[in-house]
């Protein structure tokens, strides 16, 4: 993948969609990116593969609709015109990814406010119409600092979610993204988020966990 110079584009991400299958891959320092898909297809019983392209920053998007009955193996080059985009002071640009059980998380940003870690995040639901739930108590929601302390999960917040004191419930549609943020521990001072981990839940009661490593503190 170039941009409009070119030049290898590193950073971008590319998205597959099958039916309600979606896998994403982003492109390395060479522009090359690469993304593997086995379907069963007496399961699976689709013609068409979906494959979008979009720059870090937003700013561009490249889709393509690919003939799955011409070829199995897929080669595809990209063009993007990734400009600088101003961004809204209130919506940090997104710092690193996570995706699991259909759900994207994109990390905004950590900040040490009043003692606490506070790391703000959209989250994004890429396959239907969903419910997230987070578990607020979990001894697996947690961060570790750079010299191995670990810090729980003191409050979670996902748009107007309900919930019971253990439990965060927040019905989420299909490629919107909702605000949240999560908080841990009490009275600390933390320059780098070593690891962290959200532990969740999704609509079948399938339980998943949320790991990010390597996250500068503000």
């Amino acid at each position: 993948m170039v941009d409009d110079d070119e030049k290898d584009l590193e950073g971008a991400i590319v998205e597959v969609k099958v039916a309600d299958i979606v896998k994403t891959a982003k492109t390395d320092a060479s522009g090359n990116y690469k993304i593997e898909l086995t379907l069963n297809r007496t399961e699976y019983d689709v013609n068409t593969l979906k494959l979008e392209a979009k720059c870090r920053n937003g700013s561009g998007k490249k889709t393509e609709t690919i003939d799955l009955t011409r070829r199995n193996v897929i080669y595809k080059d990209f063009k993007l015109n990734c400009e600088t985009v101003l961004t809204d002071p209130q919506f940090p640009p997104v710092i690193n990814t996570f995706e699991q059980a259909g759900f994207l998380f994109e990390l905004q940003e950590c900040k040490l406010t009043g003692g606490k870690v506070v790391c703000k995040f959209l989250i994004t639901s890429k396959g239907h119409d969903t419910e997230l739930m987070v578990d607020v108590t979990s001894a697996q929601s947690r961060i570790f600092d750079t010299q191995g302390n670990e810090y729980k999960l003191l409050e979670a917040k996902l748009s107007d979610a309900t919930g019971s004191k253990n439990w965060l419930r927040k019905s989420v549609v299909k490629d919107v993204p909702i605000k949240a943020s999560f908080s841990f521990g009490n009275y600390i001072q933390v320059a780098k988020i070593a690891k962290m981990q959200i532990y969740c839940r999704d609509l079948y009661g399938d339980y998943f966990i949320v790991d990010f490593r390597n996250i500068t503190v503000k």
